[in-house]
């Protein structure tokens, strides 16, 4: 059965506003709408219209029954984008769900979709995964073991494996810290000569802004060799951890083929609306 789409008249605006109450019915939203008639006709069919709409028409027989004229409604209007320019906003796609499943809603879409060169849909979420800025300052104090227990576990049991693999989380050599004077690390001793030990706190400091001193970080070396190294690795692991935001990306639609526009819809249901 054939279901002509064309563009609404004038004398279509009561049966578009009684569709948008049964859209709005159908979605239990009608506390919303404070839209009348007068205004709907007023602006889609005034001097300056605001919207645009397509219908599609029922059968003579059907209507006759019915008495409603329209399976359905495409309510859309003409919206500009930063990126793209000149766009179109399709607001409602609604079919009568007794005339569900007919191919209606997919009529619509596509007529609508002929009327312009470039079709925006609404924004979705896209998740972008950015790093986190952080303050300059130490994230976690010498002797804040309690921050991470399995940093201080691992220093413990090993403290050479523990210095190779944050020398290497730093992106520095894997054996670096084998090269302490008298192999001070294989004992957890900084004593006075460690400029393995102090170069790499320097080095943190110097990467991610720390304030600080060469004479600081020798003393702190001097007076907690295994602590020092426990909070290298704190930092390090802190300043690279990244969070997800969501966003909202607009995304481009070419219909210069509306054959290839799908939509999910739910099983024998047409699409309802896009809002």
């Amino acid at each position: 059965m054939e279901y002509p789409i064309r563009p609404a008249e004038p004398r279509d605006s009561p049966h578009i506003m009684a569709m948008i109450q049964e859209l709005a019915k159908y979605e239990k939203i009608t506390h919303f709408i404070t839209l009348t008639g007068e205004v709907l006709h007023r602006d889609g069919f005034g001097d300056n219209p605001w919207f645009r709409c397509l219908v599609a028409e029922l059968p003579e027989n059907e209507t006759r029954e019915t008495g409603v004229p329209f399976a359905g409604y495409a309510l859309f209007a003409n919206s500009y984008s930063s990126w793209t320019g000149r766009t179109l906003h399709l607001e409602d796609l609604y079919v009568s769900p007794h005339l569900r499943g007919k191919g209606i809603g997919k009529k619509l879409m596509k007529k609508v979709a002929e009327m312009v060169p470039v079709m925006v849909e609404q924004p979705m979420a896209v998740a972008q995964t950015v790093s986190v800025a952080k303050e300059n300052a130490w994230a976690t104090g010498v002797c804040d073991c309690c921050d991470d227990c399995s940093v201080c576990c691992f220093a413990f049991c090993c403290l050479p494996c523990f210095q190779c693999s944050t020398a290497s989380d730093f992106g520095e050599c894997l054996c670096l810290p084998l090269l302490e004077p008298g192999f001070l690390g294989m004992f957890g001793l900084g004593g006075c000569s460690a400029p393995i030990s102090v170069a790499m706190r320097a080095a943190v400091r110097e990467r991610y802004r720390i304030p600080g001193s060469i004479c600081n970080d020798c003393c702190l070396v001097c007076w907690c060799y295994s602590c020092v190294w426990c909070q290298l690795s704190r930092e390090i692991k802190k300043r690279k951890q990244t969070i997800t935001m969501v966003t909202a990306q607009t995304t481009e639609m070419s219909i210069r083929h509306p054959q290839f526009i799908q939509y999910s819809t739910l099983p024998a249901t047409e699409p309802k609306s896009t809002r």
